[in-house]
């Protein structure tokens, strides 16, 4: 990839894009999770904790990274969150993504499946699956529990 265009809406292609130092900064920027996704496929625990701030693939992406406030989709926000991508690759191709919106907004109706999915997923990395169970279960059933006894749960992890 030569060159990747991101255009958005100017709340997003005004966030940070200076390299992360840590993990709030990693999480709060906009061209760190863009660089993680196009290098990784995801974006996780695992691409922004400190240990994972000196990917080189990820840094070398960053800087082939462009923001552009699409007028488009400025004019839908802050009721929706959109962008799309353009990719220019090395011999000369552009590549054009479809606009799109983050999985898991307020409008998706998402249901309770689609959020142990999403548990299941980002706590892959700390947890083994019997721990998630035990977590989702607490959680499902454990109506009458305390956050303090959610909380003591995940502390004992």
């Amino acid at each position: 990839m030569e060159k990747i265009y991101v255009h958005t809406f100017k709340a997003a292609a005004q966030l940070s894009k200076a390299v992360p130092r840590t993990t709030d900064e990693a999480q709060y920027n906009v061209a760190w999770p863009v660089a993680c996704a196009l290098v990784h496929r995801d974006v996780g625990l695992e691409q922004v904790i400190e240990e994972s701030l000196d990917d080189l693939r990820v840094l070398d992406m960053m800087k082939r990274l462009e923001f552009e406030v699409d007028p488009a989709l400025e004019a839908q926000f802050p009721a929706r969150r959109l962008a799309w991508v353009e990719i220019w690759l090395k011999d000369g191709r552009r590549l054009k993504s479809d606009v799109y919106a983050a999985a898991g907004e307020h409008t998706d109706r998402v249901d309770l499946s689609w959020i142990e999915e999403k548990f299941r997923l980002r706590t892959a990395p700390i947890l083994a699956p019997e721990r998630q169970e035990e977590i989702l279960r607490m959680l499902e059933t454990g109506l009458d529990c305390s956050v303090r006894d959610v909380v003591s749960l995940l502390n004992n992890m």
